[in-house]
């Protein structure tokens, strides 16, 4: 933000943000569309292939079940691969009330994040969901014929994956907070008790079932990310150059 530059009115403020609401809007329904009419097979076959695995297939409840089913499939798609427009029209919005050096931080964040909120979905998908399912699945024993709703299983499936996203966002958090000079690594390393306590607390709520193996999917990683945000604040620590004596 330059001081020379004139102040926003508030009516300005509230136009830029309809603006970036309109356009955030639009690219998400775009991309939904396409994504639906395009690629709908794709994704439901991309989201359905753990429980091909386990030759195992959806049911429909209700007429409209599969229907709707891929509609909000290719919702969640939309939001997924529209986020870099609608993180470029917010960083648009709230690009004149930085300072250069937040400027420059933010352009250091965003893009690292992006890839950590990929790189947690799959590997919640890859390393986590089927795990869960065949678990799920087992434990229930012989006298059960598993019939999974599309409905539940979308929504099982999107409990799995966001969460982790965000979890793999706390690696760049520690590193930024660290900068800041809000946390040390070794508050997290002397807190590290309390941490996994809470760790595994957090992993119970976001858990989509309430099964005791499942919440040890999401709280596992959660712990080993959190080992390796104390070595990144280790590493992101400013330091401190020694105050020398001035000579007489």
């Amino acid at each position: 933000m330059n001081l020379t530059d004139k102040p926003m009115t508030i009516y300005e403020h509230l136009n830029d943000l309809r603006k970036t609401l309109i356009i955030s809007l639009a690219a998400w329904l775009i991309i939904s569309t396409a994504a639906y009419f395009g690629f709908q097979d794709r994704i439901f076959d991309f989201l359905t292939a753990p429980l091909r695995e386990m030759d195992l297939k959806l049911v429909m409840t209700t007429p409209f079940e599969g229907f709707m089913v891929k509609i909000k499939a290719s919702c969640f798609a939309g939001i997924l691969f529209s986020l870099p427009v609608i993180l470029w029209e917010i960083w648009k919005f709230v690009l004149p009330a930085l300072h250069t050096h937040e400027k420059k931080y933010l352009l250091l964040i965003v893009p690292p994040s992006l890839i950590l909120f990929v790189a947690g979905m799959a590997f919640s998908y890859y390393f986590v969901l089927g795990v869960a399912l065949k678990f799920l699945i087992m434990t229930a024993g012989s006298g059960f014929i598993p019939m999974l709703g599309a409905s539940k299983y979308l929504g099982f499936i999107i409990g799995v994956l966001l969460p982790f996203g965000f979890v793999f966002q706390l690696p760049l958090l520690s590193f930024v907070l660290t900068r800041i000079g809000l946390i040390t690594y070794k508050t997290m390393a002397k807190k590290r008790k309390y941490a996994i306590v809470l760790i595994f607390i957090i992993a119970a709520v976001i858990t989509p079932t309430p099964d005791v193996v499942t919440q040890c999917l999401m709280a596992l990683p959660m712990v080993l990310l959190y080992e390796i945000s104390i070595l990144i604040s280790r590493l992101a620590r400013k330091k401190q150059v020694p105050a020398h004596p001035e000579k007489s």
